[in-house]
C-alpha cells in the first residue's frame, strides 16, 4: 500500500509545487478502512540522470526526514522520468530500505501500490540473473517476475506479468508505474477498495503527471481506465 506520483520531463523549479502536495500524501493521504493513518514506512526516488537509472530510498519516515527528501530532488533538478513512492507497509517488521520502492534493475524502474497476498509461486518462474534477494516480498517479485517475461519492451512484460495475477492469484491490487527511461507507464488494476487504488493524470506545461491523488487542485484531473497500460 502506498502513495505514487510519475513525472515526465521532471525539473525541480517547474514541478516544485507537486512534489510538496505530494509530500502532503504522507500525512493526509487516503488509507484503506480500519488501517491507521499516514504512509510513513519508507520513501523512495527513481529517476534517469543521462539516460541511465538511479534510485534513492530510505526505510525511515519521510516526514523525519522532509529535508533530504527534497534535497534529493533538488539536486536531481531534472530528469525525462521521476517516479517517487511513499510505502504503507502491508507486512509487519519489513520496514528495510530492500523493502522500499522503487525498484530498478538495469534501466528500469518500477513501484507498486497493492499486495499479492500469495506471491509466493512466482519466485520459481523468475530467471535466476533475476532472482529477487532473501527477504523479497510481493512488489519485488512481481517486479522481477515481469522482466523474465517473454517478449519486447516492458510493456509486454507487464501486460503479461498482470493478466498471469489477475487469472491466478490472490491480490488486492496491481496498480503500478514503471519505467524504462524512454516512457513512462502507468497500470490502475484492483480487487476491492476503489477509492484508496486510484491513479489521476493530468498535464502541466510540457510535462505529464501521474500520481495516486490529485497534489494540486487547480488542474483537471483524469482517473485512469482500469486495466488498461497507459502510456503517461
Amino acid at each position: 500500500m502506498c502513495r505514487m506520483i510519475g513525472i515526465t520531463d521532471y525539473s525541480y523549479h517547474v514541478h516544485k509545487t507537486f512534489l510538496e502536495g505530494f509530500f502532503e500524501l504522507a500525512k493526509r493521504g487516503k488509507v484503506p478502512p480500519h488501517n491507521k493513518p499516514f504512509h510513513l514506512d519508507g520513501w523512495g526516488i527513481g529517476y534517469y540522470k543521462n539516460g541511465r537509472a538511479g534510485v534513492i530510498k530510505s526505510a525511515k519516515s519521510v516526514l523525519k526526514e522532509k529535508d533530504r527528501f527534497f534535497n534529493a530532488l533538488r539536486k536531481i533538478n531534472r530528469s525525462k522520468i521521476l517516479i517517487v513512492h511513499l510505502r504503507k507497509s502491508a507486512w509487519k517488521n519489513t520496514n528495510l530500505v530492500k523493502n522500499t520502492h522503487p525498484f530498478k534493475f538495469n534501466n528500469v524502474i518500477f513501484c507498486h501500490n497493492g499486495t499479492v497476498l500469495d506471491y509466493k509461486p512466482l519466485i520459481k518462474e523468475i530467471k535466476n540473473e533475476l532472482g529477487p534477494g532473501k527477504g523479497a516480498l510481493d512488489s519485488e517479485v512481481l517486479f522481477k517476475y515481469a522482466l523474465s517475461q517473454k517478449g519486447n519492451g516492458i510493456k509486454t512484460k507487464f501486460k503479461k506479468t498482470f493478466k498471469d495475477i489477475e487469472k491466478s492469484l490472490k491480490h488486492t491490487s496491481l496498480t503500478s508505474l514503471f519505467s524504462d527511461g524512454k516512457n513512462l507507464y502507468a497500470y490502475l488494476e484492483f480487487t476491492k477498495l476503489p477509492a484508496y487504488y486510484t491513479l489521476f493524470m493530468s498535464e502541466y506545461k510540457n510535462s505529464s503527471i501521474v500520481c495516486s491523488e490529485p497534489p494540486v487542485k487547480n488542474l483537471k484531473w483524469k482517473l485512469l481506465q482500469k486495466r488498461k497500460i497507459t502510456a503517461i
